[in-house]
């Protein structure tokens, strides 16, 4: 550390606006500008060596409290075994006992657990229900945030995942029949207004077999896609919540099971999302609400169109038919499915594992504790002098980036822990 430790006096450096006042030792001596670029160096290398200062010679250490049966995978050597740099998960009966990286918490509580014999341990927010409330209290400006790293189906998370949990299968066109009945159906049972409304403005015009809750008007013995596949041309896939980003089951679904027979999904929900997923590949792949305006008639309208224009409704399952675009939307989801399950233990060691030397690395410079965005630029303002080069102070901002910037931004889906879904990136 460039200060001493034993200086117990504080001075305060004021800024305009009082929060972003900081408090720095007396007599602090700060650091050099060759000190700073020798760290920064440092810093690089053991990124791009993968071996890290706060952690040598032993794994990154992940206590995840998250549901073993929902996320047993998680438990499973033969899944940490492939991350990019050594990954431990540590069952409960551990946790106390080994020194601990981060814990990962996957509930509705915002509280963080007491840690009394661990220090330095991350905090990493699960949570793929809309109610991400750690995302109002990660925007505050000038107030670091309490939350280290999220993880949500939400691009703006920390690291993303969705909800395809199941390995995908896309099945060929020639494996697939054609439907005897024109059948609509939803299986609706969380009756909120707008999807109620959606569904039952559409049955106005064209019949709907309702196996859910909601407006009930059929019965099955089969499970839900035994019941798509057998009878339902159409199938109604309605979101419950209309939110950026919030594609679940009831669109991965379809591409998690054989399809016997051709059966069209009628996505309303996150329609930016699906389309930026699928930009490269052929647009009618399913049909989506918002394309007509959100408008449950001139939808319901279309579908009746479809049903009666046999050559017209082939064309969404024209693209099965190419052997090439079979293989890249298998991949497309493959890495869907691979970034929602096996590999977050992964991105969230990697995450810690940098997070965490890179905050080594500030402390060295000075910086003891969590910081906005603000105060590090006002820090930088006291530390840094006024002929410092633009190469340093980008350098500083990257390190401040991945130290305490990535909890919930926009660009997060781009940044290296998001951009490429493969085991080793």
């Amino acid at each position: 550390m460039y200060h001493s430790q034993q200086q117990q006096q504080l001075i305060q450096i004021e800024h305009p606006h009082s929060i972003l006042s900081l408090n720095i030792p007396k007599n602090t001596t700060f650091p050099s500008i060759e000190e700073m670029e020798h760290s920064i160096l440092q810093w690089k290398q053991a990124l791009q060596r993968k071996q890290y200062t706060f952690a040598p010679n032993r794994p990154i250490r992940l206590a995840a409290h998250v549901g073993q049966e929902y996320f047993d995978f998680w438990y499973k050597p033969e899944v940490t075994s492939t991350c990019s740099i050594p990954c431990q998960v540590l069952v409960p009966s551990q946790q106390q006992d080994e020194e601990l990286d981060a814990m990962v918490l996957h509930s509705g509580k915002d509280e963080n657990p007491s840690l009394s014999n661990q220090k330095d341990v991350l905090f990493v927010k699960m949570r793929n229900e809309p109610e991400l409330l750690f995302a109002t209290r990660c925007s505050q400006k000038n107030v670091p945030c309490q939350t280290d790293i999220t993880v949500s189906y939400r691009q703006e998370s920390t690291i993303w995942s969705t909800y395809m949990y199941t390995p995908p299968i896309v099945t060929p066109y020639e494996e697939m029949s054609s439907h005897t009945n024109g059948s609509a159906c939803s299986f609706i049972s969380n009756c909120v207004s707008h999807r109620f409304y959606f569904v039952q403005r559409m049955m106005d015009v064209i019949p709907v077999l309702n196996y859910g809750v909601c407006l009930h008007n059929a019965e099955t013995t089969l499970d839900k896609m035994s019941t798509l596949n057998k009878e339902c041309k159409f199938s109604l896939a309605f979101e419950n919540t209309m939110q950026k980003d919030y594609v679940t089951e009831k669109y991965w679904q379809h591409y998690m099971v054989p399809q016997t027979r051709k059966s069209l999904i009628v996505y309303r929900g996150a329609s930016l999302f699906l389309k930026q997923f699928w930009r490269d590949l052929p647009k009618k792949t399913y049909l989506d609400t918002n394309d007509f305006g959100d408008d449950p008639i001139k939808v319901a309208k279309y579908l009746q169109y479809l049903n009666q224009n046999e050559t017209a409704f082939e064309e969404y399952f024209e693209w099965k038919k190419d052997p090439n675009l079979i293989r890249l939307f298998q991949e497309r989801l493959q890495s869907v499915y691979e970034a929602s399950t096996i590999l977050v233990p992964c991105k969230i060691c990697l995450a810690v594992a940098e997070m965490k030397q890179s905050r080594h690395i500030l402390k060295l410079m000075g910086v003891e504790t969590k910081m906005s965005i603000e105060q590090f630029e006002h820090w930088k303002s006291v530390v840094l002098p006024k002929d410092a080069s633009a190469e340093l102070h980008s350098n500083l901002d990257l390190l401040y980036d991945m130290a305490f910037g990535r909890v919930w931004r926009p660009n997060n889906f781009a940044s290296s822990w998001n951009s490429n879904y493969k085991k080793n990136y």
